[in-house]
């Protein structure tokens, strides 16, 4: 009896000691961008060498409705297309960079957007701000 209960407290103590399984190992060259109201092409790239999925993009809050998604063979998301932004693998086989692009911001008005990559059960977020003319 005393070596079962001795087990059990073990098992316990083992256990109350893991802070976790997972490590954040998604660190992003940059976590907030910045464009010209003239639009233009930005790279982000994994600064551990880690390659992550890309999760989606946000315009102004909002999911973008007519977005034009591009999938690979295993139907991995690779680019997605909203109404001003874009997110995209550099490279394909790589997959440790995007490249994020805007189009040109006539609206008069400064635009918010953010493009989110994951890896396993890890998200990290990329701040987009463009300014208006």
């Amino acid at each position: 009896m005393n070596k079962f209960f001795l087990i059990i407290i073990s098992t316990f103590a083992l256990c109350g000691c893991a802070r976790g399984v997972w490590k954040d190992f998604i660190k992003l060259s940059s976590t907030d961008i910045v464009f010209e109201a003239e639009g233009g092409k930005q790279e982000v790239w994994s600064k551990t060498g880690s390659q992550f999925d890309l999760g989606g993009i946000f315009e102004n809050g909002e999911n973008p409705k007519d977005k034009e998604v591009v999938q690979d063979e295993h139907y991995k998301m690779v680019a997605i297309t909203g109404e001003w932004l874009h997110a995209g693998y550099t490279d394909l086989d790589d997959r440790t960079s995007l490249t994020i692009s805007a189009t040109e911001n006539a609206t008069g008005e400064e635009r918010n957007g953010k493009v989110t990559v994951s890896c396993g059960d890890l998200f990290k977020s990329v701040k987009i701000r463009q300014k208006a003319k």
